[in-house]
């Protein structure tokens, strides 16, 4: 005989496994890409080298940074530079961004050991068929960065 508790459950379960694939959509997010730094650090000629698939359509994209650290990060920021290549035509730009990791209160954000941070780069007007090359360095003093574990790159269509 099934008690209420395993109709509970398997009803729980069934709604749970029909939200799931709704909950995972993201339609304008047109590529999301991190590369793994080793844990001796993050060496300044060591560029994070990132490609993205054809463009679908014509529109405004939004390029955000990922980075993942954790607490042996020694600083309360770090200065990256990015350069975007896309074609065909050529379109090509460069940012430098400076990416805030600690809080007012002086704590990392969004994480536990691991913390991971999403933060806007640029918005530019790309077109149907171009495909990307990103490449990412850091832009600081200190020639090894410890505690930055990921470098990554997030593009959406905004429009």
């Amino acid at each position: 005989m099934t008690s209420l508790k395993d109709i509970t459950h398997s009803l729980i379960l069934t709604a749970g496994l029909l939200v799931l694939p709704l909950s995972g959509c993201d339609t304008n997010t047109v590529s999301h890409h991190y590369c793994h730094i080793p844990p001796e650090g993050w060496r300044r000629n060591d560029t994070v080298y990132l490609h993205t698939d054809t463009l679908q359509q014509d529109g405004t994209y939004q390029l955000s940074i990922g980075l993942r650290c954790n607490d042996k990060y020694p600083y309360k920021s770090i200065w990256v530079v990015i350069e975007n290549y896309f074609s065909p035509p050529l379109l090509a730009w460069h940012d430098t961004v400076e990416c805030q990791l600690v809080d007012s209160l002086n704590r990392m954000q969004r994480g536990i050991r691991v913390y991971q941070y999403d933060i806007p780069a640029s918005r530019r007007q790309l077109h149907k068929g171009q495909a990307g090359q990103i490449r990412i360095w850091h832009y600081m003093r200190q020639e090894n960065l410890p505690g930055i574990m990921d470098v990554g790159i997030r593009i959406q269509r905004t429009q």
